[in-house]
């Protein structure tokens, strides 16, 4: 039974060290309740709501910390009122003082949380816009077309903007899945509650790629060799070039298609020329075989270029010390 007399508690009797205060906290959040309790044979202390209901902690938005001080996650306008916290062992029970909680409900209006002005992406590929938004009530928040005039303008008037949902409403956050992106186009995520409605334009830019190369050209020098030609791509941000190599016929198997990468557009001039053509020892070829050649301009921030015309040759073939020589390294291979 809970001890009321006037004379000194007995020995091991709970004490309450610090009460429950007031607070206040708003609706969504947790709090923490204090409660310090010292007691010896240690106590068990449980909570009473507003004098009369205990609080049930083993709910997952209640638990109890430390000595005995209370956190409550998750909280709800009905948590609101006067806590007590009691500590009983085999000696006594001690009720603390109690402390008011005060949770209030704050509404405000829907804000964007930072995202960028403006995604690049290349030509061809995708990119997910996500866009995230706050408030209370928590707002809704889907992606539209940036809108497009639906009508005549007339005299005095303003005029009305279309706009097509891309994504159906979500609370906090939507994304916006787009793939083989060819154009740029602007879009607009929108959250909306209660209290308001705001709009975000997202511009998705498709980056300009590298002009392809021209005027390539070839020449045969062996049957396992050729060099090859062409002049550069006429956009300023070309870091390297790429060959695309592929063979038609030819007497010794099969080699399909090949890259050729990481071609220096600064080491590869022409010497001695008053041209800007770039030069290319092209090896590891197939004797008597006819073969087709394409290149690429590359920039790494924008991709690689649509390929040149293609070019067409035959390696020579083989003389009898050559052929002698192939073999050789083909059965040792």
């Amino acid at each position: 039974m809970i001890n009321q007399n006037l004379t000194a508690p007995p020995r091991g009797f709970p004490k309450v060290r610090q009460d429950p205060s007031a607070t206040i906290s708003q609706v969504g959040d947790s709090t923490h309740l204090q409660c310090e309790v010292s007691a010896d044979p240690p106590a068990v202390v449980s909570w009473i709501k507003d004098q009369f209901y205990p609080v049930d902690t083993s709910s997952s938005r209640f638990r109890l910390v430390g000595s005995g001080s209370l956190i409550i996650e998750t909280l709800l306008e009905t948590d609101s009122g006067s806590y007590e916290c009691m500590a009983r062992n085999v000696v006594g029970t001690v009720l603390s003082n109690s402390g008011h909680l005060h949770v209030r409900r704050i509404q405000f209006p829907p804000t964007i949380n930072e995202m960028p002005d403006k995604v690049e992406v290349s030509p061809g590929r995708g990119t997910n816009l996500t866009c995230r938004a706050g408030g209370f009530p928590v707002p809704m928040v889907w992606w539209s077309t940036l809108g497009s005039p639906a009508g005549p303008r007339h005299s005095g008037m303003p005029v009305m903007m279309t706009e097509r949902p891309l994504t159906e409403p979500q609370p906090h956050e939507a994304t916006l899945r787009l793939t083989d992106i060819t154009e740029s186009y602007d879009y607009n995520c929108i959250a909306k509650n209660g209290l308001g409605l705001v709009r975000k334009n997202v511009s998705v830019v498709v980056k300009e790629l590298p002009a392809p190369p021209t005027d390539l050209d070839a020449r045969p020098i062996s049957g396992t060799f050729a060099v090859l030609w062409w002049r550069p791509s006429k956009s300023p941000s070309v870091d390297s070039y790429t060959l695309s190599v592929e063979t038609r016929g030819h007497a010794f198997g099969k080699l399909g298609s090949r890259q050729v990468a990481n071609i220096d557009p600064k080491s590869r001039a022409i010497p001695d020329t008053q041209t800007d053509q770039i030069s290319y020892n092209l090896t590891e070829l197939t004797p008597y075989t006819e073969y087709v050649v394409r290149v690429h301009a590359v920039s790494r921030s924008a991709g690689l270029s649509p390929p040149s015309k293609p070019v067409e040759f035959r390696t020579a073939e083989l003389r009898k010390s050559e052929h002698s020589s192939l073999i050789n390294r083909n059965s040792l291979g």
